[in-house]
This record gives C-alpha cells, structure tokens and sequence, in this order.
C-alpha cells in the first residue's frame, strides 16, 4: 500500500478543508443552508486538489482497476480519474447526509459536483433517502433515465420515520453511464458495546455514579462541537424543560460532553462561545446555592469509550 502525503501547501490544505469543505459544503449537506457562504470559497483549489488526489490513485492503479472514493472532499475526484483511466470501475461513498434538491441547488457548483458523481460505477449513502435526494438532484440537473427502482430492503424502516423512503431509484443512466445508487447504513456493535457494560469495572462506574448523584435523573449529550449536532438546541429545549416543571429541579442533571473540533475554523470557535453562554445561563438561572444540584454540567475533555470518567 502507498501512502501520498505533502502535496498540498498549508494554504491550500486550509482552503480546501476549512473553507471550501467546512464553510460551503458542510452546512448545505446539512440541511443549514443559512450558515452557506461561497465568499471565501477557492473553488479552483478545490479542483486542483480533487485532480492531484485523482491523478496519484490512477498511478497506483491498472486500467481496470477498482478505485474507491470517500466523501464529500473528493466530490470531482471520479470525472478526473476517468478521463484518465476509461475502463476503471470507480466507487463513491458519501459519509454524510445528502439533502434534498432544494437545498443542495444552492451550491453554484451543483453542475460539475453530479456530472462527477454520474461519471461513478456505484454511489452508495447511509440510508434511502439521501440516494433518493441524490437521484433528484442529478433529475434537476441533467437528463437522466431511471432504469431501476426497488423496495427497499427488509433491515431499512420503509415508513412511520421522519427520513422513511419505501421504495428507492437504485440504477439510472447518464450518457451511456449506468450508474448504481445503493445505501449501506452505517451502526454500531451492540455486543461490543453489551460486552463493555459488563465489565466489572464499568460495573462499578456505573454504580460510583448512582451514589454520587442520589437518584438523580442523568441526561447525557456526547459529541463534537458542531452546529449541526445540535447542542443548542437541546440546552434551549432542556430549558424550557425546567421552566415548565420546577418540580424536577434538583431532580435531573444534563451532562453535555463537546469536544472541542479541528482549529481553525470560525464557525466552530462561534459555536464553542454559544454553547458556554447557554451554559452559563441556565445554570445562573436555575442553580440554588442551598442544594448541590448544578442543572447542566459542561465538559470539552473527549471522553473514553472504554473508560469514561465518573467525574
């Protein structure tokens, strides 16, 4: 295996990453398309990254070979790889959620992100929604032929769920392209995680904390700071939770674990400032200096997957 590192200056890694990819793209992927600027975005960096990233899997790879590409960053990566190697098989994964056409078409770039993705062998999501956004998105932008839908399959809810798709487009042809659209959700391991609660010591955390907190409710929150986890929104709603039941004061705590994101990045430092604030609030409004009881504890230390801490 060959590993490619140091063909990008520190500017362009900035702009790529935490411009272009975290200022542009990752809000309207989200479904936050307030946050979208195109202000700042470096466009051409973006392409020449995509095509360096393309241009060193092609000298790996034979000309039939099967090249796997990740993500969002990588959007161009396929239309470049195969105007390189023709008879490649090229496979594209997306890491996040695909919104629906509306608000994906806000991108200016919209045209040349699908003719990439339509130049692919397969593109698979997490689940049938976000194909079948990518389906209508690629519909909007150029003119493509269904040639496939299915139910979706057993193990995927098909309705009563607010991202349910009962049947999803999973083939469609773009200029002689058949294009595969496939999902492939993305869980966890219950049994690891059965198998860590069982451990003696955890046992034992997990007793630790009952003493400690008394029969107190616990509420736990763990993520990344990020507007998209929505951390502000749960403190606002849990809030509202104590203004309207000031029977539960003293009676359930809120334990939010941020951990702090890559640097560099404003919207992030913007975010951190918000969460503390709320914080901050909450705490000033509801916590009584005659009981131990603080409504919401802040935390920015990653916590252990194996070993959380009790404190």
């Amino acid at each position: 295996m060959t590993f490619y590192i140091g063909f990008m200056k520190q500017q362009q890694v900035r702009d790529f990453y935490h411009i272009t990819s975290k200022e542009a793209f990752w809000p309207i992927l989200h479904s936050f398309p307030w946050y979208f600027t195109s202000e700042t975005t470096d466009w051409e960096n973006f392409q020449l990254i995509n095509r360096k990233f393309a241009e060193a899997a092609c000298e790996e790879a034979a000309d039939d070979a099967l090249i796997w590409v990740h993500d969002y960053n990588l959007w161009l990566a396929p239309k470049y790889i195969r105007e390189m190697k023709p008879n490649a098989r090229i496979a594209f994964f997306h890491h996040t959620p695909f919104p629906s056409v509306d608000i994906f078409n806000v991108l200016p770039w919209r045209g040349e992100i699908v003719d990439s993705l339509l130049c692919c062998d397969i593109v698979g999501f997490h689940i049938p929604r976000y194909a079948e956004n990518f389906v209508n998105v690629a519909r909007s932008l150029r003119e493509i032929d269904v040639v496939k839908i299915e139910p979706v399959p057993e193990h995927i809810t098909k309705v009563g769920i607010a991202l349910a798709e009962p049947e999803v487009t999973t083939q469609i042809r773009h200029q002689g392209q058949l294009v595969r659209i496939d999902s492939f959700p993305v869980g966890t391991s219950p049994e690891y995680i059965k198998s860590l609660v069982e451990k003696p010591e955890t046992q034992a955390l997990i007793a630790s904390i009952k003493e400690k907190y008394q029969g107190r409710k616990l509420i736990i929150a763990a993520g990344r700071i990020d507007y998209v986890k929505g951390h502000r929104q749960m403190l606002e709603a849990f809030e509202r939770l104590l203004e309207r039941r000031p029977d539960l004061h003293g009676k359930v705590s809120f334990i939010v674990s941020c951990v702090a994101p890559a640097k560099g990045m404003q919207i992030y430092d913007t975010t951190k400032q918000e969460i503390e604030q709320l914080v901050g609030k909450i705490n000033g409004r509801f916590t009584r200096f005659s009981s131990d009881w603080i409504p919401v504890l802040l935390s920015t230390e990653a916590l252990s997957y194996q070993s959380p801490k009790s404190d």
